[in-house]
């Protein structure tokens, strides 16, 4: 029944019209094509964990890695180099990482004309940030797509535990002095992720929808993804009902190409393939 409920909030999100930022004209077809290329070129001898590297190529720039903090400053430097209102097309081939590196990023391509494109993998702060924040937003053949939900309240739940087994080590640690700090810096991320989500044109209960599957039982659970999944390929449809929506996408469009993919890649977390 909760997971009904659940779906049942998305299609009633889409009825409040969630429209899509505007921004200026897009790069050519020519040099998306031109862009993309050289990325994959560079791409192919690269680690897809090793630390983010970026490279600035004509027309564009290609990220590949996994996101630390303070990632974002090269990034934003080798942005500056093109004059603000030039289309230009971000590559992009990354498992994620640190939130705040990732927004950073983000906030940079909104207020740019910029196409963003996701090559073979693009989970977690790279799909809810980076190929969200593309005015453009393509999404490669045999790309997988993960999602495992974004900032919200429900990841203190999951530090307080941490907390306490520090106190216990610590007798001197103010447990609830440091809960209370995560506490903010947590509402603060939230603020400026929501804030982010808007000038998308994203509803900002996205993330929040994604993290109710922490809620649901085994049973409901498995009425969408095969047990033990940790990480989730939603299809377009599901993102659209939240004002998500990409230019081109080609999706995976069941389990076992998804899995299929995973293998490919050599990723050993189990995925799921959302099925509504």
């Amino acid at each position: 029944m909760r997971h009904q409920i659940i779906i049942g909030v998305a299609f009633i999100l889409a009825a409040y019209g969630f429209t899509r930022a505007q921004a200026a004209p897009f790069a050519s077809p020519a040099q998306e094509a031109a862009v993309t290329q050289a990325c994959l070129d560079w791409l192919k001898p690269l680690d897809i964990e090793a630390p983010l590297t970026v490279e600035r190529v004509e027309g564009g720039l290609c990220l590949n890695g996994h996101i630390q903090i303070h990632d974002d400053k090269p990034v934003l430097a080798e942005l500056g180099a093109f004059d603000k209102q030039a289309p230009i097309v971000v590559v992009v081939r990354s498992g994620g990482g640190e939130t705040d590196a990732a927004m950073a990023m983000a906030d940079a391509f909104l207020d740019r004309p910029v196409t963003v494109v996701a090559e073979a993998l693009c989970a977690s702060s790279c799909a809810n940030y980076l190929i969200t924040a593309g005015h453009r937003r393509v999404v490669r053949p045999d790309t997988l797509l993960l999602y495992h939900g974004g900032v919200t309240l429900d990841g203190l739940s999951q530090i307080l535990p941490q907390l306490r087994a520090i106190a216990g080590k610590e007798p001197s640690m103010n447990l609830g002095e440091t809960f209370i700090e995560q506490y903010e810096d947590t509402a603060k991320d939230i603020d400026r992720q929501e804030a982010f989500l808007r000038k998308a044109g994203i509803s900002s209960t996205l993330f929040q929808w994604m993290n109710l599957v922490q809620h649901m039982s085994s049973e409901e659970f498995e009425t969408h993804c095969p047990p033990d999944s940790g990480i989730i390929q939603y299809s377009p449809q599901t993102l659209a009902r939240f004002g998500l929506t990409f230019d081109e996408y080609d999706p995976p469009n069941t389990q076992a190409e998804i899995d299929a993919l995973e293998h490919k890649l050599g990723k050993k977390a189990p995925i799921c393939y959302w099925r509504d």
